[in-house]
C-alpha cells in the first residue's frame, strides 16, 4: 500500500508467500522443518498451548489431547527498522503465540488490545481488527526478549509495534526475527477427531 514502509511491505510479502504455500500444500513451508531446533520449537509451542488451555479452564486431559491433535500452523516474521504490523486476530485459533528468536535494541514489542468493544462485524474477514470503542480502549504493550515465547488466545487483538532500531546497525543483524504459531480450533469441548 502507498505510504507503507518498505520494511513492512517486505515482511508482509514474506508472510503472504508462507500462507500461499500453506494454502497450496496444506502444510507449512517444508524448509522450516530442516532448520536446527524447529521440531523442538514446535513441541515447546504445543506444550505452551496445552498449559495455556489448562490454565484457562479446559480440563487438563482435554488440553493435552488438543495440543497434540489440533493442527499447529507456524510461520516466520522478519521486522527491520520502520516495520510494524497492524492490530489483528486469529479467529480460527484457540491459542496463538510468538517465539522471539532475535530481538535487537529498538525492536517493537507486541501490543494487546482489550477485545471488549469490538463486535464480530467490526473484526473484518481478513483478520484485521478495528480498534475498540470507549470505554474499552486500553492496550498493553509487552517488551519482548530474545528466547521468550508469548502465548495468548487467538481472539485477542494484537499488533507489532514499530521497530526503531538504530540505523547504524547492519540490516541483517538489526532485524527482529520471530516464529509465530496458531493452534487451530475453538474452545468447544471435547475434541475427539479433527477433519474426519
Amino acid at each position: 500500500a502507498e505510504g507503507t514502509p518498505k520494511a513492512t511491505v517486505s515482511n508482509n510479502e514474506f508472510f503472504a508467500w508462507q500462507m500461499e504455500v500453506l494454502r497450496n500444500t496444506s502444510r507449512c513451508w517444508s524448509g522450516f522443518s530442516e532448520l536446527k531446533g524447529w521440531a523442538s520449537l514446535e513441541l515447546e509451542m504445543r506444550r505452551a498451548a496445552a498449559d495455556f488451555l489448562a490454565a484457562h479452564g479446559m480440563p487438563e486431559d482435554e488440553a493435552q489431547r488438543r495440543s497434540v491433535l489440533a493442527p499447529l500452523v507456524m510461520w516466520a516474521s522478519v521486522h527491520s527498522t520502520g516495520s510494524s504490523h497492524p492490530a489483528h486476530i486469529h479467529a480460527d485459533s484457540t491459542v496463538s503465540g510468538v517465539y522471539y528468536a532475535r530481538v535487537p535494541e529498538g525492536s517493537g514489542g507486541i501490543e494487546f488490545v482489550d477485545p471488549r468493544g469490538v463486535t464480530a462485524r467490526e473484526q473484518g474477514t481478513n483478520g484485521e481488527s478495528e480498534l475498540p470503542k470507549p470505554p474499552f480502549t486500553h492496550s498493553m504493550a509487552v517488551d519482548v526478549k530474545e528466547g521468550e515465547l508469548v502465548v495468548f488466545p487467538g481472539y485477542l487483538p494484537h499488533s507489532v509495534e514499530l521497530m526503531v532500531a538504530p540505523l547504524e546497525h547492519e540490516q541483517s543483524s538489526s532485524s527482529r526475527v520471530s516464529i509465530s504459531f496458531n493452534l487451530l480450533g475453538g474452545w468447544e469441548p471435547p475434541l475427539t477427531t479433527l477433519g474426519h
